[in-house]
């Protein structure tokens, strides 16, 4: 159905601004609205996969650590890491909040950031090829012609 598909958080580039949930999809334009419900079922219903949790826990460990900075960027990523209110780097402290995970902390998260917030769907294609009626179900719809998001 999708060639792709991925979401994540966003942590912001400057302390006191919002994270951010963001999400895509590649699909072929006659499967858009079967990729949209697929994808906005997750987001709104987040299936309860308890038993993932170990799981989850090593790969944000792994993948906190496999970020780390080319030491040809580390200073320019030291001054983000102070831009977003970080004394030392953030891995440090995401580690010990990754060996504490429990799923429970997933599913509160979960509830607070993501359950009930309003969502923004963007659609790049052609619309001849996708049920326009269908997409109704999902919320106001705005179309916007290509000469009205880039200027020459």
């Amino acid at each position: 159905m999708a060639y792709r598909a991925g979401a994540k958080f966003v942590t912001p580039l400057l302390k006191g601004k919002e994270t951010y949930f963001i999400g895509n999809i590649g699909t072929q334009a006659d499967k858009t609205i079967e990729a949209i419900t697929v994808f906005d079922s997750l987001v709104r219903f987040m299936p309860s996969k308890a038993e993932r949790t170990e799981m989850i826990q090593q790969y944000l460990m792994l993948s906190a650590t496999s970020k780390r900075p080319h030491f040809r960027d580390l200073s320019e990523q030291i001054t983000a890491w102070q831009k977003q209110g970080f004394q030392t780097d953030p891995v440090q402290v995401k580690q010990k909040a990754y060996e504490n995970l429990k799923f429970d902390n997933i599913e509160q998260f979960y509830k607070n950031n993501l359950a009930k917030k309003p969502v923004v769907i963007c659609i790049v294609g052609d619309k001849n090829q996708i049920n326009t009626k269908e997409l109704n179900k999902f919320g106001k719809m705005v179309f916007v012609k290509e000469s009205e998001l880039f200027s020459k």
